[in-house]
């Protein structure tokens, strides 16, 4: 299972976040660079060229992006379907859950960063003759990273389910369980008319989730 989630993917549970950082820093600094470099020149727009370089290099930060999303998609499948063994080995530690949700706030944090980078290079006047290049760095710059952050807010939605103790740990008292269903208080199906039915059925959703 290890070979099929890959390096990058358990990357998703050590992550650096100056490095997450990091990533959102270079896609901005491809589009606001030439801006500079604009500043400093007689041009009346950007050159071909600094557009052509925009392109590239936001492509290049993007397609890796995207690679991460892949792995991240393994790992989901993996958690949702695969078998203990899968599980077990995508070595899920005490401190997973808190380091995806940081993930996913410095992802958020960085979506909103893009949102402003990209409103301010469309409103500059050096990109606006160049403004189907822009849109096309936008439009596909957007949607990885908010992909990015759909799928890692599932996985930690996922770790955080694995992290709830299962009931096995846990010491049911069957006679209480049976007089408590018998309550017009307590809501659960039909079928369930003993203790030993009420554990099956949190079982059942247990594994449904």
């Amino acid at each position: 299972m290890k070979e099929m989630i890959g390096i990058e993917a358990l990357a998703f549970f050590n992550p650096d976040l100056s490095q997450v950082d990091g990533i959102f820093a270079q896609a901005s600094q491809a589009v606001e660079r030439p801006l500079v470099d604009f500043d400093r020149s007689n041009h009346r727009s950007l050159t071909k060229k600094q557009v052509s370089d925009a392109i590239k290099k936001t492509d290049i930060i993007l397609d890796s992006v995207k690679k991460q999303c892949a792995e991240g998609n393994k790992l989901i499948l993996a958690l949702k379907s695969g078998t203990q063994k899968d599980i077990d080995s995508i070595e899920i530690n005490e401190d997973s859950a808190e380091i995806l949700k940081n993930v996913v706030a410095e992802i958020t944090r960085g979506n909103l960063r893009m949102a402003y980078t990209f409103l301010s290079a469309e409103t500059h006047e050096a990109w606006r003759p160049h403004l189907n290049a822009l849109r096309y760095i936008k439009t596909r710059a957007l949607q990885t990273f908010e992909d990015y952050k759909k799928i890692t807010n599932e996985l930690y939605e996922l770790v955080s389910l694995y992290q709830i103790k299962s009931s096995e740990q846990f010491s049911y008292d069957i006679d209480a369980i049976s007089s408590s269903i018998a309550s017009n208080t307590v809501d659960h199906p039909e079928w369930v008319t003993s203790g030993e039915d009420f554990v099956n059925w949190i079982e059942s959703m247990r594994k449904d989730s």
